[in-house]
């Protein structure tokens, strides 16, 4: 009695396997009806997921390295003609992180939708992707109807397609301090999901890439242009200085000034060479950069 006290509502053993075989027996009473609603709601459910599409995931497992290095100091030959990078060579903005971004940012998307679908000519990603869904505006964006970038209609179907399938892309980088990384992509067509996968990855690295090297090319071109102005103006020079030595062998003293002449001009062809030679190590330090700056891509695993 004085236990009871202690612990208000506590049950015997006894009292309590009395209670589970009474609802044993009621279930035991009842089990038939159990049992019909426990198939019923099974085959509905089985029903509902038959309804339901079928989605595939392509995956794309890749590995990107950028070097992320301050700007080099090398290029200082580069930076006194003029053709040096200045200020910052944007890693500020084209990194890694950057890139993992790019892949669902709904601009790479509305791109990747216009171009040509990988294995028809009239298709685009965009007219594919409706025909596919069955959408009264599956003639759109083909080829015989390119996209208009003056067009409301289209540039707002543009706009919902990117929304739709923005949510379908995954990027999962590696969370155990490796660069490997993966890009999913879910889709109901098996081919679609594949081809737009590939596309998407490869359309944001030539963008990322060109972004990202950009004025190192520009620098490489500029160089390249006034080494070829050198070569042309030194090779003019040269052939005047020999000139000009031809006629200085001649004894007669009228040509006694042309002496001096030559000899400013061999200073001025000595100049030009020594700013030319400078001009195409400069090139070759800039080259160098555009190799360090280029992001190294890997696929490890395709889409599948």
């Amino acid at each position: 009695e004085e236990e009871k006290d202690l612990y208000p509502g506590e049950i015997s053993i006894e009292e309590f396997s009395e209670k589970v075989k009474a609802k044993f027996n009621q279930v035991k009473k009842h089990w038939k009806g159990i049992l019909m609603v426990s198939i019923l709601f099974g085959l509905t459910g089985w029903f509902y997921a038959r309804q339901l599409p079928e989605y595939y995931v392509a995956n794309i497992l890749f590995i990107l390295s950028s070097s992320d290095k301050q700007q080099s100091q090398d290029n200082i030959i580069a930076q006194q003609l003029g053709l040096g990078q200045k200020g910052g060579n944007g890693e500020g903005l084209y990194t890694v992180q950057n890139f993992l971004g790019l892949l669902v940012h709904s601009k790479m998307i509305k791109e990747t939708l216009l171009l040509p679908y990988s294995t028809e000519n009239t298709h685009t990603f965009a007219s594919k992707y409706m025909s596919l869904a069955g959408r009264k505006e599956k003639g759109v964006f083909t080829t015989k109807e390119p996209y208009n970038p003056n067009n409301k209609e289209q540039i707002s179907l543009l706009r919902s397609l990117a929304e739709q399938i923005r949510p379908a892309l995954v990027v999962k980088p590696a969370e155990d301090g490796t660069s490997f990384t993966q890009f999913s992509g879910r889709f109901e067509n098996e081919e679609f999901a594949k081809y737009f996968t590939e596309s998407l990855l490869n359309y944001t690295l030539s963008f990322y890439v060109e972004g990202k090297t950009k004025e190192i090319k520009n620098n490489i071109r500029q160089i390249e242009e006034r080494k070829d102005s050198l070569l042309r103006l030194l090779t003019i020079k040269s052939r005047r200085i020999a000139n000009q030595q031809v006629q200085s062998i001649s004894l007669n003293p009228a040509y006694s000034s042309a002496m001096v002449e030559g000899q400013i001009m061999s200073n001025e062809g000595e100049f030009l060479s020594k700013l030319y030679a400078e001009s195409v190590a400069s090139l070759e330090v800039v080259r160098t950069e555009l190799r360090q700056q280029t992001p190294l891509f890997t696929i490890i695993e395709g889409a599948e």
